[in-house]
């Protein structure tokens, strides 16, 4: 994730690191298959471990795998009609972040008040 936060600081000649990228707590996913797919779902626990419930093949969460944050004095909004720049910035931050992410990670964008 660092080479996508250096190719973005980068973009905008930002030098003290003013976008940077978060990680999200990756969720274990316990996968269950039974020979009847019909069953209904299925929730085990353990005494001693919290509760884990079993997907079906095809189930997942759609949690996002990291956070960018830019600050808004590049993009003052994620609307484009409400952005200061026409959406200009936020394209070529979305634009660098679908050339560079991983293949199956998926993003949010968050804004903050850089002072």
């Amino acid at each position: 994730m660092m080479y996508i936060e250096k190719a973005l600081n980068e973009a905008f000649y930002l030098k003290e690191r003013q976008i940077w990228i978060e990680s999200t707590a990756a969720e274990d996913m316990v996968f269950w298959h039974r020979r009847d797919e019909m069953q209904k779902d299925c929730y085990m626990y353990r005494r001693t471990e919290k509760s884990v419930t079993l997907k079906r093949r095809g189930e997942s969460s759609y949690k996002d795998s990291f956070v960018v944050w830019v600050p808004t004095f590049l993009c003052t909004s994620e609307n484009t009609e409400e952005d200061k720049y026409g959406g200009r910035n936020l394209r070529e931050i979305r634009n660098l972040l679908s050339y560079y992410k991983p293949a199956g990670r998926t993003y949010r964008i968050e804004l903050y008040d850089y002072e």
